[in-house]
């Protein structure tokens, strides 16, 4: 089954038997060409430089490490947001800190 046809299955496009052939006969280089106008007609948030988005952590000493450092007191930090399939409503984080030579938190 064509992603077409699943999409309208679900009701998610409707799909004509004329826009169902024009589908087959497209090629995937002609589908680029036009997602990149469309795109490039897309209004952008304003981005910040790098200067601007480090700095809360420009003084707190981090950086790469190699995989196989056998010295106590380097960490692994990974902070997750528990919330279910939306960010509505209540949910729950955890910090996990645990250190990289001993694997203890």
């Amino acid at each position: 089954m064509s992603t077409t046809r699943h999409l309208a299955h679900f009701g998610e496009v409707r799909l004509s038997p004329e826009l169902e052939e024009q589908l087959q006969s497209i090629s995937p280089s002609t589908v680029q060409r036009m997602l990149r106008k469309h795109r490039s007609r897309q209004a952008r948030l304003p981005r910040k430089g790098p200067e601007r988005a480090n700095q809360v952590t420009r003084g707190v000493p981090m950086g790469r490490i190699p995989w196989d450092t056998k010295q106590p007191g380097h960490f692994e930090v990974d902070l997750v947001q528990h919330s279910g399939p939306n960010a509505s409503g209540e949910f729950g984080h955890t910090l996990q800190v645990i250190d990289v030579a001993t694997g203890r938190p």
